[in-house]
């Protein structure tokens, strides 16, 4: 195995110049000795830093498929792509090896940054109502675990009641920052800084932004007007799958070209589907509620799963069965698949969920586990504990190691 405390400082220095984040540098540092002498510490080392690009809109665009005069976002350079991290945190508890699964958000005014649950559609706060939660990138391995885009922009909006408002200005409309997720392309080109951004626009339109051309472009609108619900960007193309219920997933060019891949063969409705890249390889998860069955009786799900075949030029599903050594996780913004060797006490073959169709979590029976091999579902926690670090419900095992810190009740000031 190579030595890499022995690379020559010319290099290293070369590896920093390709850094973009203050993060990338707090890791770069965590390696050895040698590599920390040719960066000096940050006098900030608490900000993490998010990769963001500006976007502008042109003139007369809007998200929707009807053109309009009226300036629909509140400035042309109103919309910022940015990328949001997730990271893998490794450490030791007396209870033996643990981890947490979190995304890293800005604060203004220079706070600790955000740490969320990457999986929920309610935003689950690591560290609400802690005081601090620490990480020690020489005694805890902080591993890059994934990541994902979304924009944000300014748009107008009609004001809905609040307190105190006048009635009279119940019918004026505001602008409102709204976030959105997207899937990402870096293209290859001299600089390395051509990309390209899609979007599932309102209703069944998909649109594309191409920063050579600086400019957003319909791609299509669906013949059968069904909205889409989930993208991905995989093998330097945008995979999108609409929301029939029916296994359909059409192929997107940087061309705008649009083919269908051929539908699951006798596939039946489902409640809910997912695109999920496992590696080099493309899944389409489908989940099944029969019916009259309520989301809530999650007894009662259960799951397919198909992987993109691309023999011959042809794309198809083809079912599969087993996961061998992984693991899929599906979230409300985000989903993720990694080999359980990297998340201590795991199980195998598994499907984790969240019972709520929108993606909230409410308490610890709110996330759910399919296995593949029994097809059975259960709640996640009680069927295997090496889960709940992915939701930082292993609020026990944080403390023990010092990564977070209890507000001392003696000391606060009561309100």
């Amino acid at each position: 195995m190579a030595d890499w405390s022995l690379l020559p400082n010319d290099l290293l220095e070369l590896i920093v110049g390709h850094l973009e984040t203050s993060f990338e540098i707090v890791l770069f540092r965590s390696v050895c000795r040698s590599w920390r002498s040719v960066v000096p510490p940050l006098d900030h080392s608490r900000c993490l830093g998010i990769k963001t690009h500006d976007i502008s809109f042109n003139a007369g665009f809007t998200f929707s498929d009807q053109p309009t005069d009226q300036p629909p976002f509140k400035s042309s350079v109103d919309c910022t792509l940015k990328n949001i991290p997730i990271y893998l945190v490794k450490f030791w508890t007396p209870y033996g090896d643990d981890y947490l699964i979190a995304e890293m958000r800005e604060r203004e005014g220079g706070e600790p940054k955000l740490l969320l649950s990457p999986l929920s559609s309610n935003r689950i706060i690591y560290g609400m109502g802690i005081n601090k939660v620490l990480f020690n990138s020489l005694t805890s391995p902080i591993i890059p675990f994934g990541q994902y885009y979304e924009i944000t922009y300014f748009k107008k909006q009609p004001i809905r009641y609040r307190y105190g408002l006048p009635y009279h200005l119940w019918n004026e409309v505001e602008w409102v920052e709204t976030s959105e997720r997207v899937e990402f392309l870096r293209l290859h080109s001299e600089d390395s800084r051509d990309f390209a951004v899609l979007f599932a626009g309102r209703m069944c339109n998909l649109v594309m932004y191409r920063s050579r051309n600086m400019s957003w472009t319909q791609v299509v609108e669906h013949p059968e007007t069904y909205a889409y619900q989930d993208l991905v960007a995989f093998k330097g193309k945008f995979y999108a799958l609409d929301s029939s219920g029916r296994g359909r997933v059409f192929v997107v060019e940087l061309s705008l070209r649009v083919t269908e891949i051929p539908s699951v063969k006798g596939s039946q409705y489902c409640s809910k589907e997912s695109l999920v890249q496992l590696g080099e390889e493309l899944l389409l998860v489908q989940r099944f509620i029969p019916a009259g069955r309520r989301y809530d009786e999650y007894i009662y799900t259960w799951f397919k799963v198909f992987r993109l075949d691309e023999e011959g030029g042809k794309r198809k599903w083809v079912q599969v069965n087993y996961l061998n050594d992984r693991v899929i996780f599906l979230g409300a913004r985000t989903k993720l698949c990694c080999s359980v060797h990297k998340l201590p006490g795991a199980n195998e073959n598994c499907i984790v969920f969240l019972a709520s169709n929108d993606g909230s979590i409410f308490d610890n029976d709110s996330v759910l586990l399919f296995d593949l091999k029994t097809r059975r579902t259960n709640t996640a926690f009680n069927e295997c504990k090496g889960y709940m670090g992915v939701f930082g419900a292993n609020l026990k095992s944080l403390v023990s190691c010092g990564l977070v810190t209890i507000p001392n009740p003696t000391t606060r000031f009561l309100l």
